[in-house]
This record gives C-alpha cells, structure tokens and sequence, in this order.
C-alpha cells in the first residue's frame, strides 16, 4: 500500500501575504477539512495568547450553519472573556478571523449581517467587541495579526484594506496578550 502525502501551498511565500488574483484569497482545504476548521485553529491560536489567570473564557461558540442556513447565535463573536484583576471586572468579546493572504490589499473580514450583529450585541451586551485577524501562513500560527476594536470599523465596511489594518498590527510570535483598559485595548 502507498502511503499519500498532502502538500499544502501555503501563500506566505507572495510578497506581503498578496494573493496573485480573485481566485487565489483561499487556501485549498485538506481532504475532510472545512473553512470552519481553518477558524477554529486560529481561534484556538487566541486562546492561547490570552492568559487564562486574568482571562476566564466565559463563552467560545460553535459554528452550526449549512450553505443557507444558519444558527442565529452563529453570529455572535467567536470568544467571550471576563478580565479579572484585584479592583475590576471587565467583559470583552473577540471574533476571530483568519484569512490565508490579502486579495487587491484587502481582506474581507465578515458579511454585512455579522457586522450588524455584533454592533447590535456590543450595545446589548455592554462589553467591548474585539476583532482579531490573522492572515497568511497556517491558522494556528499566522503571519500577521491584527487587533481592531469593533468600534473602529464603519458598520458597512466588509473589506478592510492593509493601509488601514496596519495601525492595529501586533506581533503573531508574543506569547501573550495583555488588555489596556484605559483606551480599551489588546496589547
């Protein structure tokens, strides 16, 4: 019996993590892999950014969804954290997306109803909603990170361009996280 090798083409090799065209903004999936799949490695890459001594996980959703369906929860951020110190409390939510390089310098980040949904969740929750964005090289090891506060994204932008993502860019190699809760921020 012949043993099978898979080679993945990873895109970290275009410069500045570029695809060459429309066509080439994925990663081809493993046999038996999905895109969710590839979401869940990044996710898990967070998690493990965040010390779990200040950051209790309170909440990590599961994506259910078929191509025309969807679990209304899905639409809720990826990771919900309470930050606990000796004088406070602080809840924030993380969406976790990874994208495998930049199509024209941009990378779409969510669909016009996710980005409604988690404004509307941001209001009803009363906690800040952060974005985390990876992009290039595998999900559980990104090549470029980005930490957006929802805030900091017009509601209509689906898109976010390498000009304006690079002011929010943060090492992918730090082991770990920290949270500014003057200016609420992920350092």
């Amino acid at each position: 019996m012949q043993d099978t090798f898979y080679i993945s083409i990873m895109p970290h090799y275009w410069p500045n993590h570029h695809c060459q065209s429309e066509g080439g903004s994925r990663i081809p999936n493993m046999p038996g892999e999905t895109e969710g799949d590839k979401n869940y490695g990044f996710e898990k890459f967070i998690v493990n950014k965040l010390h779990r001594d200040r950051y209790r996980l309170m909440y990590w959703r599961k994506d259910k969804f078929t191509e025309r369906n969807y679990v209304v929860s899905g639409v809720a951020p990826d990771l919900i954290y309470e930050y606990r110190d000796q004088s406070k409390t602080i809840g924030f939510a993380v969406a976790c997306v990874w994208r495998g390089c930049y199509v024209n310098g941009s990378v779409a980040w969510a669909r016009g109803r996710q980005i409604k949904s988690y404004y509307d969740f941001q209001f009803r929750e009363g906690i800040d909603v952060f974005i985390m964005i990876g992009i290039g090289n595998i999900p559980s090891d990104p090549a470029e990170l980005y930490i957006v506060p929802l805030n900091h994204i017009p509601l209509h932008k689906t898109s976010l361009h390498f000009d304006f993502l690079k002011q929010y860019k943060r090492s992918a190699s730090d082991n770990m996280f920290s949270l500014n809760v003057g200016p609420m921020f992920i350092e």
